[in-house]
């Protein structure tokens, strides 16, 4: 039994924005686990209170390196589904259980049980390369992925042009799962109460 929705919308739109903000999303993962080095869990419950939403404002926070990622994105996807040999495609899902619990998948393909998360950086690549395991950050973000699409594991793949592709497969992770969705439900009931960040203070 699947135990998500797939949301009809194009990544990036101002439907996709609103919709972001209706729920946790997988990079929301690491700042509700007080182990993100960008964003702390109080400037997240900020964002979250925030009505004013966007994509020009958006666009605002897009830094140059996450803008080159996004454009290598498609032909990393096109790299990854020739080495698995299966056809995933990116696609925005929704928790059935947890409808709070949102993610923007890079790529999934349902019928394989599988689902991508590609990252284009070269920092990244470097630290990948050197240590064969994703950030701290990163795997919150993929467990969260995995609690929504209930699979058992997901992959990472590792961009950079002129290198070769890193592939690593991350299993999915039970009792950090359990934590995880502890966590993310104790802060959404903060945002559904509507809760400024100086009340946590």
């Amino acid at each position: 039994m699947i135990s998500f929705n797939i949301v009809d919308l194009n990544q990036g739109s101002d439907e996709w924005h609103l919709w972001r903000k209706s729920g946790i999303g997988a990079s929301d993962a690491s700042c509700i686990l007080d182990i993100n080095p960008w964003k702390s869990k109080k400037e997240l419950l900020k964002e979250k209170l925030n009505s004013n939403v966007g994509s020009f404002q958006n666009q605002q926070n897009i830094t140059p390196a996450m803008a080159r990622g996004t454009s290598l994105e498609s032909a990393a996807r096109v790299l990854y589904n020739q080495q698995r040999g299966i056809i995933a495609e990116p696609a925005c899902v929704q928790s059935k259980n947890y409808p709070w619990m949102i993610a923007s998948l890079d790529g999934i393909s349902v019928d394989d049980q599988i689902c991508v998360e590609i990252k284009c950086g070269a920092k990244n690549y470097r630290s990948v390369s050197r240590w064969q395991r994703p950030a701290d950050y990163y795997y919150a973000q993929m467990q969260h992925i995995l609690a929504i699409t209930a699979f058992q594991r997901i992959d990472f793949y590792s961009f950079s042009p002129g290198q070769s592709s890193l592939l690593l497969s991350i299993e999915r992770d039970e009792p950090y799962i359990q934590r995880l969705i502890n966590a993310e439900a104790i802060f959404w009931d903060q945002v559904s109460a509507g809760r400024s960040p100086e009340t946590e203070r």
